[in-house]
């Protein structure tokens, strides 16, 4: 940060002055330090916007895979339904032929109906 500097010169009044080269020297010190703290801020200012984009980007994938998970496990569901109905049709096969003649019957007779 800039310091006020205690040079000074005596006016011919007896009071104390900066010289024109003093404040020159401190406005260009003034100016320096700005523009350090400046780069500072945009420094702090792209980190905090480079961690919430990161952020951003993990919870995005985190809400993309639950679609994926629940498909994952909808798939594993009706895979186990598939075998259990397989292995039914496999013990029972006229019952299951039975049952499906009078499904189709009952269709039959509803879509004439309709």
């Amino acid at each position: 940060m800039a310091t006020p500097r205690t040079n000074t010169n005596k006016n011919g009044n007896g009071g104390n002055e900066p010289s024109a080269q003093q404040i020159e020297e401190q406005i260009a010190q003034l100016r320096s330090d700005v523009a350090g703290l400046a780069r500072t801020i945009a420094g702090y200012g792209s980190h905090k916007a480079g961690a919430a984009r990161d952020q951003a980007i993990e919870k995005g994938h985190a809400v993309a895979a639950i679609p994926r998970e629940a498909v994952s496990l909808l798939q594993g569901e009706i895979d186990m339904l598939e075998r259990s109905l397989k292995a039914r049709i496999r013990s029972r096969p006229l019952t299951t032929l039975g049952m499906a003649a009078g499904a189709g019957f009952l269709l039959a007779l509803l879509s004439r109906r309709g």
